[in-house]
């Protein structure tokens, strides 16, 4: 089905799925007639008739699945009502993009690392951003950097604790009287922070091979994919390694995620909501990109499997490798800011572009390194003195663009002071005074292996 059109697959599919029901039984059948067992043989003619109902049985449930169209994207509405004031942005687009590096972090070895950077200083700022070139975030994994970034705290018990958060930055978006439009994956779920404060929640399966349905994926790629897929969701711990062997040693065999593709069709979504709901709405999307797996080249067309690629290095020190990957992980970021480009072409289009909000930023760094990162507990873990930059940009340099449409100054600018991602956010939307500053919040985390707290850390000058 995947590897087929849709309309000319069906009869195909169909006729497949018939024959693989019922051929054991008939076969069976003949044989049990043929050697004329004592119990089997004497009801080996109804054979064919059962093998003929289960047949038909199957037809129709293949016949289900085939014609019924299901929405790979699930849809919760609320309907909750909202008008911005007049003093206030008359929308608000906020976009969480997972493992994006910020502008300062981006090495420039590579020929399409330094048409990144170049890109997202020039383009930026010309939108009337302002553009935190050395913006970091607090710690180097989602499960604590977006609950200290939606609630403007650090977060430095275990990460069971952390991970179940209140969302004060959207809470107190809803109580100035915004719809919430809320996009997200199954890896993070958003709306069930809200207690059903929010008008649209939409969510989908981060890793659903559904997304490969329609690529320009050959067929023996989509069903290498689905083959992946299905064994790393069978959640078995031996499985999963073999695959992830395999998959560095075999081309054609890939890792099994897809998770950009989803991510990539939500600005569709978006541009349509936008379309219902000009004013006095929030857009807040957690976006996987430019995240691993790296499937997109820099004009967002999906690449064959056996040039996909993920972030973790095999082998620490790597230069090499390190440069390959993030070649890949920069085509993947192209395509992003292109999609966002597209995004904000839509909005002009629709006269809300000058009158929105729109802050953009990554959660935590690239992080395309080889072990995770830990105080020196344990011969497996890293000691923060003993990083190297590399490693430390990696983890915490985040990408980070803020545009106010009511600020003294609206023209962009590229701001290039060492800045905590947590105190532009929370000042951008009036959870805290301007000039405030939590002295927590300018430090960041690695995690001690023995007592499994974060220890605080100054972040490095780059």
């Amino acid at each position: 089905s995947a590897c087929l059109h849709a309309a000319k697959a069906r009869p195909l599919i169909l006729l497949i799925s018939y024959v693989y029901f019922i051929a054991p039984f008939v076969i069976l059948a003949i044989f049990l007639r043929e050697k004329t067992l004592s119990f089997f043989g004497r009801y080996s003619a109804w054979f064919p008739i059962f093998s003929l109902i289960l047949g038909l049985l199957a037809l129709s449930a293949v016949a289900d699945t085939l014609w019924r169209t299901q929405s790979i994207f699930k849809t919760e509405k609320r309907m909750t009502t909202a008008a911005a004031p007049a003093t206030k942005p008359q929308n608000i687009l906020v976009l969480i993009l997972d493992e994006h590096i910020g502008v300062e972090g981006i090495p420039t070895e590579r020929e399409n690392t330094r048409q990144l950077k170049n890109h997202l200083i020039s383009f930026y700022p010309a939108q009337g951003f302002r553009l935190y070139g050395r913006a970091y975030s607090n710690y180097y994994n989602t499960q604590r950097s977006l609950p200290s970034l939606f609630n403007y705290t650090p977060s430095t018990g275990p990460a069971e604790t952390s991970w179940i958060s209140p969302n004060l930055l959207l809470e107190h978006l809803y109580r100035q009287g915004y719809r919430l439009h809320i996009y997200q994956s199954d890896y993070l779920n958003i709306c069930s922070m809200l207690h059903g404060h929010y008008h649209q929640c939409v969510e989908y399966n981060k890793n659903s091979v559904g997304f490969i349905y329609g690529t320009s994926l050959p067929c023996f790629q989509k069903m290498a994919t689905i083959l992946s897929a299905f064994i790393d969701a069978y959640k078995s711990t031996l499985l999963t390694r073999l695959l992830w062997v395999l998959s560095e040693k075999i081309s054609w065999l890939p890792w099994g995620h897809v998770e950009p593709l989803g991510s990539i069709r939500l600005f569709d979504l978006i541009k349509a909501d936008m379309q219902q709901h000009p004013r006095g709405s929030v857009f807040f999307a957690h976006l996987l990109l430019p995240h691993s797996p790296y499937l997109l080249d820099s004009a967002c067309q999906i690449k064959p499997t056996r040039q996909w690629d993920h972030r973790l290095i095999s082998g620490y020190a790597a230069a090499s490798t390190w440069e390959t990957k993030f070649s890949h992980y920069t085509d993947q970021a192209l395509c992003t800011h292109q999609k966002i480009a597209d995004l904000f072409e839509s909005m002009k289009k629709l006269g809300i572009y000058n009158t929105s909000q729109i802050v953009i930023f990554g959660d935590h760094g690239s992080r395309i390194y080889s072990r995770v990162p830990a105080s020196a507990q344990s011969s497996n873990d890293w000691d923060f003195a003993a990083s190297k930059p590399r490693d430390l940009l990696e983890l915490f340099s985040a990408f980070l663009a803020v545009k106010d449409p009511f600020e003294e100054t609206p023209e962009g600018h590229y701001i290039e002071e060492k800045t905590p991602s947590a105190e532009v956010i929370a000042r951008a939307f009036g959870l805290v005074e301007q000039g405030h500053e939590d002295p927590r919040l300018r430090k960041v985390y690695l995690q001690n292996s023995k007592t499994g707290r974060m220890e605080g850390h100054d972040m490095i000058d780059f």
